[in-house]
């Protein structure tokens, strides 16, 4: 949990040093969380899945549209790829995720659970 904690720690510093572009990072971060939190929570209802799976996948594919954006950006006038605005993509797919995982875990409610409160 710490190595997360000082993902967590060097992103804020890396959003909050960004200057006039701090509000588009932000937003990156942002998106990218909701983005992530919502794979994270879609993975949590597969039991086979741990925890740092959930996690990988969850920041993975929760940063995809920031990379597609990205990639549309290139490709316009006076528009570029820019790495740190993947950065706060991706750092914030991951603060998503593992903000799910910390809050589904500290309820106890696991995906066995929530299937047996469904199906009686």
């Amino acid at each position: 949990m710490a190595p997360l904690t000082g993902l967590a720690a060097t992103t804020l510093l890396f959003l909050a040093a960004d200057g006039h572009r701090q509000t588009d990072k932000a937003q990156h971060f942002l998106l990218s969380a909701l983005y992530g939190g919502a794979v994270g929570l879609a993975l949590r209802e597969d039991p086979k899945l741990d925890p740092l799976r959930r996690l990988v996948w969850a920041a993975g594919l929760g940063s995809v549209p920031g990379l597609i954006k990205e990639y549309i950006d290139q490709g316009q006038a006076g528009n570029r790829f820019d790495s740190a605005d993947l950065w706060a993509d991706l750092t914030g797919a991951l603060g998503g995720a593992l903000l799910v995982e910390v809050l589904s875990e500290s309820c106890g409610l696991t995906a066995e659970d929530r299937h047996r409160l469904d199906y009686p």
